[in-house]
């Protein structure tokens, strides 16, 4: 790909699942290994995250206990439900849980 130039075509250029990679790229996602110590502060991280998402308390313990989500699931696996539930509202305490409302026309 050459940078600062334009192309010719008329086409409209590749996005998303269609764009080539590019090693470059800022956007592109990489997966990192987290050392087996870490565990803890990934899951707290999944935590927060989700919170800030809105997610409630129990909408987050099911994102643990459910294998599809690999991530999370390494600790409800290795840890039980019970440190599961504690983590996370260990990590809620902290942050609480993000509440959104839509407001359409003039408020």
């Amino acid at each position: 790909m050459n940078k600062g130039k334009t192309q010719a075509s008329s086409e409209a250029p590749a996005t998303g699942a269609d764009k080539a990679w590019e090693p470059d790229d800022p956007m592109s996602l990489e997966a990192i290994s987290i050392p087996s110590g870490e565990l803890e502060a990934m899951s707290a991280a999944f935590v927060e995250e989700f919170a800030r998402l809105g997610k409630t308390e129990d909408e987050i313990f099911l994102l643990f206990a459910q294998p599809r989500y690999f991530g999370t699931h390494l600790y409800f696996n290795k840890h039980g439900k019970e440190a599961t539930r504690e983590l996370i509202r260990r990590v809620l305490s902290r942050t609480g849980v993000y509440r959104y409302t839509e407001v359409e026309g003039d408020a």
